[in-house]
């Protein structure tokens, strides 16, 4: 079984994204986040997809067993270190 906690904790500090950043881009709230972080649950593949997304990555698999790089975008959506209310607009 893929530990997908560790793999979005490993992504999030290659990418010094914070869990409110996260919380913030994904939509997925904090308390749930955590416990994908601490091994504690596993994200269903949709929200699976929805954490790995604003990280720049997909739920595909390479041949390693890591996500794959999604392709760079144009406009690729930044993810904002969440302060306060403060929003990217």
């Amino acid at each position: 079984m893929t530990k997908w906690g560790q793999i979005i904790r490993d992504l999030m500090k290659q990418q010094s994204v914070t869990q409110r950043a996260l919380e913030t881009a994904s939509g997925v709230n904090r308390s749930t986040l955590k416990r994908y972080l601490n091994g504690q649950s596993q994200p269903k593949t949709d929200v699976l997809e929805r954490l790995l997304s604003p990280l720049g990555y997909s739920i595909m698999m390479s041949e390693t067993g890591d996500p794959v790089k999604m392709p760079e975008r144009r406009a690729k959506p930044k993810l904002i270190k969440a302060v306060g209310c403060e929003r990217g607009y």
